[in-house]
């Protein structure tokens, strides 16, 4: 019996109908790959060069800074291809008089809104307090030696093009938190810039380069959860001045990520921070925390460098995590001493100890070579570079106890004098023989009756050993118990 073969439009539709299914999986998947970015977008740059400054929207934000309200634009224009406002008339807003008495105490207080061409603000002096939540702007802002006389508040917006507030100077507050500088090409430049209180970007995302370099903080830098994205471009804070707390919690640096001489006035936080980078790594040379360095599950991928870092106390839920930071690390001494007096500053002398063996360690494998390997090898082992003295006992008793099993048998020896064979017959002792070979300065009399026979090569070899790691041993154990093994 033939099979009924189905008809050819019957087996196109099918084909189509999976190439529907596989499409819109595929549109699926590419939706919520966007979703899960952490770049969100305002309009589109097509459609925003279609579009005009909306005039009414404009009068509209005059007239309530006017009134000291918030001008809304979310609100009020629903449709966001209603919100747009020209740079020029946002910068003559800020920088020109507003008249009555609710409007000079709020300030600029703009909300949702899509401002459009070079907002360039350089120079300038804005005397009122001024805020730009859930804002776009598409162009560069230039804020270059402006003035703000009091508070800045840039929440939530989104920064399309070039931003640069190089020594810029904030008398109160600057907040830019949940801020997005999206443009990978263009940098978020903050060099020099001064705040007379806090400066805030938590959660905000940085798509280019981002310098804060000598930026000068008088209450807390808070970048807490800030995500640093591009792995080509680098995240730079040398010689940052903090007059408080500086918090880098959660925060993720993709690139080359830079604390070089910075200044923390009290704590200085990177818990669960990731550095993510293999090659520029993570620089805290010649860093200042004047308290607490919290470092607690970092994780750094690349290279560190923690030469010169000074702080007055550690806080960390993962010491050994810690140690391997140090280890992993630019070797410098300083950095070892620096975390043992401090140790031994708040009483705890095994993180001391540990610490230091790390330190003795570390020069061994990098930097010793032939005996003086050997002579570390031997003071870490024995006597835990003198920070371990109750190891010099075991085993100057393991040494004895194999001593005494290799000049086990009286046979096996005979008497210096062959005139005191007879005498000391049956009265030999191998412990004694083995402790008194053993000791280089106390003299118990053993060796000086018995020795192994002549025919007894390994035997005779194996004295001298003996008493060549007594001589070692037991001076390495007096020169650690005063002091001079350090």
């Amino acid at each position: 019996m033939k099979k009924e073969r189905r008809p050819l439009n019957s087996r196109l539709m099918c084909l189509e109908g999976l190439l529907l299914v596989l499409a819109m999986g595929a549109f699926s998947m590419g939706a919520n790959a966007e979703d899960n970015s952490p770049l969100r977008r305002c309009l589109p740059d097509e459609q925003l060069g279609e579009l005009e400054p909306n005039v009414e929207a404009e009068r509209w934000v005059q007239t309530q800074v006017a009134a000291g309200e918030t001008a809304d634009l979310a609100t009020r224009f629903p449709n966001e291809t209603d919100r747009i406002l020209s740079a020029e008339f946002v910068a003559e807003l800020m920088t020109g008089p507003i008249r009555g008495a609710k409007a000079s105490r709020n300030g600029v207080q703009i909300k949702g809104a899509v401002i459009t061409g070079t907002l360039d603000l350089s120079n300038a002096v804005i005397a009122y307090d001024t805020s730009f939540k859930d804002c776009c702007f598409t162009d560069e802002v230039y804020c270059r030696k402006s003035r703000f006389e009091r508070s800045l508040a840039l929440s939530g917006s989104d920064f399309r093009s070039e931003v640069d507030f190089t020594s810029a100077e904030i008398a109160g507050g600057f907040l830019a938190d949940e801020t997005q500088f999206a443009n990978p090409a263009e940098e978020a430049n903050f060099e020099r810039v001064k705040t007379g209180g806090d400066l805030v970007i938590r959660n905000a995302v940085f798509a280019g380069k981002a310098l804060f370099t000598k930026a000068d903080v008088t209450g807390d830098f808070n970048a807490a959860g800030a995500q640093f994205i591009n792995a080509n471009e680098e995240a730079t804070f040398d010689s940052v001045r903090v007059k408080e707390y500086a918090f880098f919690h959660d925060t993720v640096f993709n690139g080359p990520t830079s604390f070089a001489f910075a200044n923390i006035g009290m704590n200085f936080g990177v818990s669960k921070a990731q550095f993510n980078d293999t090659h520029g790594g993570a620089d805290f040379s010649n860093m200042r925390i004047g308290q607490t360095a919290v470092f607690s599950n970092v994780v750094f991928k690349g290279p560190i460098n923690l030469e010169g870092l000074a702080f007055q106390r550690v806080a960390t839920d993962d010491w050994a995590g810690f140690f391997d930071m140090v280890n992993r690390s630019s070797y410098s001494p300083g950095v070892y001493t620096n975390l043992e007096s401090l140790f031994r500053k708040e009483g705890d002398s095994k993180k001391a100890d540990a610490i230091y063996l790390e330190q003795k360690r570390r020069e061994r494998r990098q930097f010793l070579g032939g005996f003086a390997w050997f002579w570390s090898l031997a003071q870490d082992w024995l006597v835990g570079y003198g920070r371990h003295l109750e190891w010099v006992l075991p085993w100057s008793a393991i040494l004895v106890v194999i001593g005494a099993f290799v000049f086990w048998r009286e046979r096996g020896m005979e008497t210096q004098k062959p005139d005191d064979a007879e005498r000391l017959k049956n009265r030999y002792h191998p412990f004694w023989y083995s402790l008194d070979l053993f000791l280089p300065i106390i003299d118990l009399g053993e060796t000086n009756l018995w020795a192994p026979r002549k025919d007894r090569r390994a035997a005779r070899l194996y004295m001298r050993f003996h008493m060549i790691l007594g001589h070692l041993l037991v001076p390495i154990g007096l020169a650690a118990w005063t002091g001079i093994i350090k």
